[in-house]
């Protein structure tokens, strides 16, 4: 069963072990719970979760929340949206080794750590943050998405062990200048390098499974599409159309950075309907 509370003003999460709140919100027992939203509220920490042991959502984005802990218990966690927060550090998620899809965009994460025990994450979203290095992802063999937008990157390195990614989102990283080191993404099928620094599409032609890549706000020239011959899979070089998972809904064929991030978000609040 869920429980949501959006925009209710809270300032704390309430204590879901006490009988009497579990019953003000129609629940007898915290383990009814597999899934709770505490979004756009006032929330500054993670509190009061521990009885909730077969929790497989959570969503406490669009909060104050400074620092990730208090979930060492819910080891059933599958989906977390912590984006929209103030947090700065990865931490607190050792346990969580059944989880599959992780949002903490929109912080103001320095250092992408914690991450090792996730073995089974699919998705990573730290877009808008202060990343400046690829790092600590390392152990995440089963990732498939992985959102580094719009943070301080300047190289791309260390995807060495990603064999299953399917979707990089590099885009807003204009200290990239260089597209390399991507030799071990073969089924790579989606590429994000809108608004980098990068003026060249090279090392790029191992990627056969590769069916769409962004590169508005760049220095790359339409010339440069005549050296994709080799990527037979490549359907959409500037924009991307129908109703995939990464589309732009937008009736213009070049969105603004805004409309890029606002449509990238639709999605994850599509997934946050996903239980």
């Amino acid at each position: 069963m869920a429980l949501n509370l959006n925009e209710k003003k809270l300032t704390a999460i309430p204590n879901l072990a006490d009988p009497n709140v579990l019953k003000s919100y129609g629940f007898s027992d915290p383990s009814e719970i597999v899934s709770l939203t505490f979004s756009y509220e006032s929330l500054e920490k993670i509190e009061n979760l521990e009885s909730l042991i077969n929790l497989k959502f959570l969503d406490l984005s669009h909060n104050k929340i400074k620092k990730i802990e208090g979930l060492e218990t819910l080891v059933k966690l599958e989906k977390i949206f912590l984006g929209s927060n103030c947090i700065s550090k990865i931490e607190g998620l050792e346990t969580l080794v059944n989880l599959k899809f992780l949002d903490l965009g929109f912080n103001k994460i320095i250092e992408i750590e914690g991450l090792n025990s996730l073995v089974n994450l699919q998705e990573l979203w730290l877009s808008e943050n202060k990343i400046s290095k690829i790092e600590g992802l390392d152990y995440l063999y089963s990732l498939v998405w992985l959102d580094l937008s719009f943070n301080r990157i300047s190289k791309i390195e260390k995807l060495d062990t990603l064999h299953k990614l399917t979707h990089l989102l590099l885009c807003g990283n204009n200290r990239i200048r260089k597209l390399k080191n991507l030799h071990s993404q073969d089924n790579l099928e989606f590429l994000s390098l809108s608004w980098s620094n990068i003026s060249k599409l090279e090392n790029i032609s191992h990627l056969q499974k590769l069916k769409k890549i962004l590169f508005w706000g760049t220095k790359i020239d339409e010339n440069t599409l005549y050296k994709l011959k080799e990527l037979s899979s490549l359907t959409d070089f500037c924009s991307i159309k129908g109703k995939d998972l990464a589309s732009i809904l937008s009736k213009y064929n070049k969105p603004s950075k805004r409309e890029f991030i606002d449509n990238l978000y639709e999605e994850k609040t599509t997934k946050r309907l996903r239980v």
